[in-house]
């Protein structure tokens, strides 16, 4: 891995099919709408798998391209890359083949969208002006027929408000007006220190944490309707203190602007042992909770004792007219505290004003 690609900004990945019937079409193409009613070539299925460690993602893309027209088509297969950013390892393979792909800087990169835009083909490639691309030719796709394409790159993760972000906008895929049909996505990450806050927004995604320093973030949308028109997003942070804390904020002149703050504490061995536990349950018991409202909040303070461990204090407030405590002060729970409640909770009545 080269020095100047270690340098290199992160990129967010944008990947456009721009199908052609062969041979390729000259400036006269139709617009955009008659294009999306001609264009034969269409993705059943993408699959995103990435690997992050420490920093550096790899990343893999499987895609399902099927032509359902009558004759041969070929594709340009674009992934637009930010200003100064630089892709190391980019492989591509067109069925059973390797295709060639080029890198282009922003300067050439540029010119490519400006011919695309001028033929009508996607005017969305513009907000792309000053970056950098990843180019490849993918032919021939058969008539009535598929072709698998798999890519493969890596590159440097940025970092906003300390934390380091995936990126992969899949929105770019719908081409031509088209989603993919099928979508699944599957992103690994370690680190050589904790992982802290992981945060990945949108529907459909689930993050399962691996320990201190792993996790796996996985999503799948089985129909074009499902999936998301927004890009997907990983974040996450690095730190070995003992809380992890990260605020994101967001301003657009003249708005005052937000902020959201990300806290996760340490996470600990399911074999270790508990830290005790100091716990007040503030309960209403007015007459706006009578009938099943108190039956459901008995139940309530019921599994609360339950789950208590000796080491551990406690209290129960139940509050009308005024705050009445099980106990003058917290607790410890264990047995005979925990029978005393117990026989509390079962004379607990809905009546009273709500004294909040």
């Amino acid at each position: 891995m080269s020095n100047d690609f270690l340098r290199a900004a992160a990129f967010a990945l944008a990947a456009f099919l721009f199908p052609q019937p062969f041979p390729a079409q000259t400036d006269s193409a139709p617009p955009p709408e008659d294009l999306r009613r001609h264009d034969p070539v269409r993705t059943r299925s993408l699959r995103v798998r990435a690997t992050v460690r420490d920093g550096v993602a790899s990343t893999e893309i499987d895609e399902v391209l099927r032509n359902e027209g009558g004759a041969d088509a070929e594709a340009v297969w674009l992934l637009p890359l930010p200003q100064d950013a630089v892709a190391d390892g980019f492989t591509m393979t067109v069925g059973d083949r390797e295709v060639q792909g080029e890198v282009l800087d922003a300067r050439r990169a540029q010119e490519v969208y400006e011919s695309i835009v001028r033929r009508r083909r996607d005017p969305g490639l513009l907000e792309y002006f000053g970056e950098g691309c990843l180019r490849a030719r993918v032919f021939p796709i058969p008539a009535r027929g598929e072709v698998t394409i798999k890519v493969r790159f890596r590159h440097v993760l940025a970092q906003h408000g300390g934390m380091h972000e995936w990126r992969f906008p899949l929105r770019a895929f719908a081409a031509s007006g088209r989603r993919p049909e099928r979508v699944s996505l599957d992103v690994e990450l370690s680190a050589s220190t904790d992982l802290k806050n992981v945060f990945a927004p949108g529907s459909g995604l689930q993050v399962v944490r691996r320990g201190e320093r792993g996790a796996r973030i996985s999503a799948e949308w089985r129909t074009a309707a499902d999936v998301p028109d927004r890009d997907l997003l990983v974040l996450y942070s690095l730190s070995e203190a003992e809380f992890g804390l990260n605020v994101l904020g967001y301003r657009r002149a003249p708005d005052d602007g937000y902020c959201m703050l990300l806290l996760s504490p340490r996470r600990t061995d399911a074999n270790a042992k508990p830290l005790p536990r100091t716990i007040q349950f503030v309960l209403d018991t007015s007459g706006s909770m009578a009938g099943r409202k108190i039956e459901q909040a008995r139940n309530a303070v019921r599994w609360f004792l339950q789950s208590l461990a000796p080491h551990d204090r406690f209290n129960v407030v139940p509050f009308a007219t005024e705050a009445e405590p099980f106990f003058p002060d917290l607790v410890p729970a264990d047995e005979e505290r925990i029978a005393a409640a117990a026989a509390k909770v079962k004379r607990i009545e809905a009546r009273g004003g709500t004294n909040i």
